[in-house]
């Protein structure tokens, strides 16, 4: 571990330097002189090796130095020199933070998580400096961890790293008496779907070098999963042999974008997503299709559109093994990203992502949740107002159109249509009320949808309830009937 210095003058020494990074927060980051950036490039060197000395910092002062110090990486490109400089003294401090942030494999893999989470705004950031520093202090994270976790052994390659101080690697070297289920982390600890998910986006980014680093970056990560210890929960799950020539794919991709050599960008982002697909257990899948409604609204259009597509080829490679909740789940982050965004493309993008998933896994599953959805927006908000559109009635309109959906969405309509109506005791409010009103809401819902077949479901629409013709009006008849009941007790919304 790190040279033994007295507890106290550490501290204050910290609280010097921390001072010294400081700054007004209401100040803007281009008003910076370069005298202020070369102190603050100083500051950081120092705060490194007071983060190295022994005794540990704690937790809450580890989080405390990084709080103060990860906001230089929104820093302006220029003066280029100083600004470069200081980036670097940043990342080899988050990896002084992480190096000495515990013995066990558990402390050491939370840790990276935090600082890999304090990371995401400026690895997802519009702006294409901050894009490639995030990226670039991900990669160098994930190198120390690699190496702590596996001593060199299964590297991708010689990967540049910065040089850490001398004291900081004595803390691996006393590491390699312990057992190897206290030093390793278990795979789950790695997040592997959540991070994932957080630079595949990336892969697919318009600056190059951001491109080459993320798929480096997801590389490495399955480099260290497969050298940690093999955990009872993936016996059947994860495929060795299958794993290692995905993860050998994936070493060829980075050694092709090492090299710039020439290829077509569209099959290189395929290329990684097809080994990943092979390299997720079924956990970390549906952990990855949860958290795709971040990707999939992307800062940058060409990311979010290549993680729509993704999406769509992990639904069609391994969708048979969702079970109904996650089905449900993944439905939920689609239709959020289908409302999130306001681009044509982009949401007609999502709509064919919500329909493969309804194709490939359980339709009515997919179809209830959509429902619902729907049912909600009706009665609790102003649909005609909703700013890009109703995202639901497109979800409707694409149901109605796509040529293996259409008819079950009409027939799925129909078996709610068909369901009577619950009509209400006056004895009985107390305890039904909200139950009768999010059957109103789905009953509305029903009607939209319906609806969208009739006026927006094109020829394939069109098709459908001419095959069901009977089925449709004598359910819409049977329905207004069974309504008039219902309006007698003041409920006449129902009958619009």
């Amino acid at each position: 571990m790190g040279i033994s210095f007295p507890l106290k003058r550490r501290d204050q020494l910290l609280e010097y330097v921390l001072t010294l990074m400081g700054r007004d927060q209401s100040n803007d980051l281009t008003d910076f002189n370069t005298e202020l950036l070369h102190t603050q490039s100083l500051a950081l060197s120092a705060c490194t090796t007071l983060v190295s000395l022994e005794p540990r910092l704690p937790m809450e002062t580890r989080n405390r130095v990084m709080k103060a110090t990860l906001g230089f990486f929104a820093l302006p490109t220029e003066p280029s020199s100083i600004v470069e400089s200081l980036v670097t003294n940043l990342i080899i401090l988050l990896g002084a933070i992480l190096l000495t942030s515990g013995e066990d494999g558990r402390s050491r893999a939370e840790q990276l998580l935090h600082i890999l989470r304090q990371l995401d705004p400026y690895v997802s950031s519009s702006l294409e400096h901050q894009r490639r520093r995030g990226c670039v202090a991900v990669q160098e994270v994930l190198i120390k961890f690699r190496n702590l976790c596996s001593g060199g052994f299964g590297a991708l390659g010689s990967y540049p790293t910065f040089t850490m101080n001398k004291q900081i690697d004595r803390g691996t070297r006393s590491l390699s008496s312990l057992p190897s289920a206290f030093v390793l982390p278990s795979r789950d600890s790695l997040s592997l779907g959540e991070r994932t998910m957080a630079y595949l986006p990336r892969c697919a980014d318009t600056d190059t070098e951001v491109r080459k680093v993320a798929i480096q970056i997801i590389a490495l990560f399955f480099d260290i999963s497969l050298s940690l210890p093999k955990q009872k929960a993936y016996p059947n799950d994860i495929d060795l042999e299958s794993s290692y020539s995905a993860l050998s794919s994936l070493e060829e991709l980075v050694s092709i974008v090492r090299r710039e050599a020439s290829v077509d960008q569209t099959e290189l982002f395929q290329r990684v997503v097809s080994s990943v697909c092979i390299l997720l257990s079924k956990d970390e899948l549906v952990v990855l299709l949860h958290s795709c409604t971040l990707a999939t609204c992307d800062k940058i259009k060409q990311s979010a559109d290549a993680s729509i597509q993704a999406i769509i080829m992990f639904i069609i490679r391994r969708g048979k093994e969702l079970r109904e909740a996650d089905v449900s789940r993944t439905t939920q982050s689609l239709l959020s990203s289908a409302i999130s965004l306001t681009d044509t493309h982009s949401r007609q993008e999502v709509l064919n992502a919500i329909s493969c998933l309804a194709e490939n896994t359980n339709h009515v599953v997919v179809f209830d949740e959509v429902l619902s959805v729907a049912g909600k927006d009706i009665c609790t908000k102003d649909i005609p107002r909703i700013r890009g559109g109703w995202a639901i009635q497109d979800v409707f309109y694409a149901f109605s159109q796509h040529k293996e959906l259409a008819l079950l969405f009409l027939e799925y309509t129909l078996s709610i249509l068909h369901k009577e109506p619950v009509i209400i005791n006056s004895s009985e409010k107390g305890e039904s009320t909200s139950e009768s009103l999010a059957d109103d809401c789905i009953l509305q819902a029903t009607m939209f949808a319906l609806n969208a077949f009739m006026r927006g479901g094109g020829k394939i629409g069109k098709q459908a309830v001419e095959k069901s013709y009977p089925s449709v009006l004598s359910g819409l008849i049977l329905k207004l009937g069974s309504l008039n009941g219902v309006a007698e007790l003041g409920r006449n919304e129902l009958l619009r």
